[in-house]
């Protein structure tokens, strides 16, 4: 989600926690929320029971950021440490501070764990909003603890390529992909938003 400002807390992490809360194995999250993460689970009133809350609340009293963010980290291995575990964050230039640490504590953690962490991130937004992903992903890289696939953009002969595949039986211009190139810069998504734009119109 796209903000002005920094946003809740560990919101997309939590939001994905409280999806599997209410899956078929909730129950069993819900259990493992009480016993490791404690404070994760004060974040999702939904799945509570009536005054189960407010007790929580009163047992994490004085708790702080760092506490939270250890619990993730430890929860995430927990969850993967049976049955191997993909996290997916998009839009990392948009994300608060907290998401970060956890990223960043997660990568750096020796605890034996089948987790795979996605995370993707726009360079320039984040050059343009000073935001500290860059940061932190140039101290994973140093670290060797991180890999980083970066996604070109499409030049215009990979547009027209494109546009082959996408339109198998129409003979399209070449400066229809020149077009395009210029106003999406190349950038896959735009590329392939623009197009399924102008098919709906």
């Amino acid at each position: 989600i796209e903000r002005l400002g920094q946003g809740e807390a560990l919101l997309p992490l939590i939001e994905a926690i409280e999806r599997r809360c209410r899956g078929s194995e909730g129950i069993k999250l819900i259990e493992l929320l009480r016993r490791r993460a404690p404070m994760w689970l004060a974040q999702l009133p939904s799945v509570l029971q009536a005054g189960e809350r407010e007790a929580l609340q009163r047992a994490i009293l004085g708790a702080g950021r760092e506490r939270m963010v250890r619990e993730g980290c430890e929860l995430l291995e927990t969850l993967s440490r049976n049955i191997p575990l993909i996290v997916v964050i998009e839009d990392l230039h948009w994300s608060d501070n907290s998401t970060l640490d956890l990223l960043s504590l997660l990568a750096q953690r020796s605890e034996p764990a089948s987790l795979l962490v996605l995370a993707s991130y726009r360079p320039g937004d984040a050059s343009a909003q000073a935001h500290p992903v860059r940061l932190a992903h140039r101290k994973l890289q140093l670290r060797g603890i991180s890999m980083e696939i970066p996604i070109d953009p499409f030049s215009i002969d990979e547009i027209g390529n494109f546009l082959t595949r996408r339109f198998p039986d129409i003979e399209i211009s070449e400066s229809v992909a020149q077009t395009l190139h210029a106003r999406t810069g190349g950038h896959p998504l735009f590329v392939t938003n623009l197009v399924e734009y102008l098919i709906s119109q």
